[in-house]
């Protein structure tokens, strides 16, 4: 892997075939430091047109999960918001990655990363009339990701 264990300084551009076995196949790589340049390589892969935006999106969702270094969670979910935001039409990509993060956010014990994942489920509130529908009607509940019942008080108020 180029860049391995993050020793160098470029873009990497990888050909089809690595492109799809990271995509179906990241939790294969051992190495943090490893899969954060995957990570961050594949967000280009997306601006470069090398790979869909709901193939990224797909992907956050099967490994983004178990990911839990902040910086590498920050980049990915901020990326992905701009994908959704810029990029992605399609209602049921929308709730998959919204409910998505809602499960991320209820299964996360650390508090800065749950943090972090929380604000981006509030963004998602703030910033999509879909996910506020979904919320109003009581289709989706994320009290249980929340530690502070004063903010899911807040929460109901929207």
């Amino acid at each position: 892997l180029v860049n391995s264990q993050n020793l160098g300084y470029l873009r990497v551009i990888f050909d089809e075939a690595s492109t799809q076995f990271f995509v179906k196949n990241l939790d294969a790589v051992k190495s943090q430091v490893d899969r954060s340049q995957i990570w961050r390589s594949l967000i280009y892969h997306v601006k470069l047109g090398r790979l869909s935006p709901v193939a990224y999106i797909d992907m956050v969702i099967a490994f983004l999960g178990k990911e839990r270094e902040q910086a590498t969670v920050t980049k990915v979910l901020t990326a992905a918001a701009e994908m959704l935001e810029l990029f992605v039409t399609d209602e049921a990509v929308e709730k998959r990655y919204f409910e998505f993060l809602v499960s991320m956010a209820a299964g996360i014990e650390e508090t800065s990363l749950r943090g972090i994942v929380v604000d981006h489920v509030l963004g998602f509130l703030s910033d999509h009339k879909l996910a506020k529908a979904w919320f109003d009607a009581g289709k989706v509940d994320f009290s249980a990701c929340l530690s502070d019942s004063k903010t899911v008080h807040q929460m109901n108020k929207v």
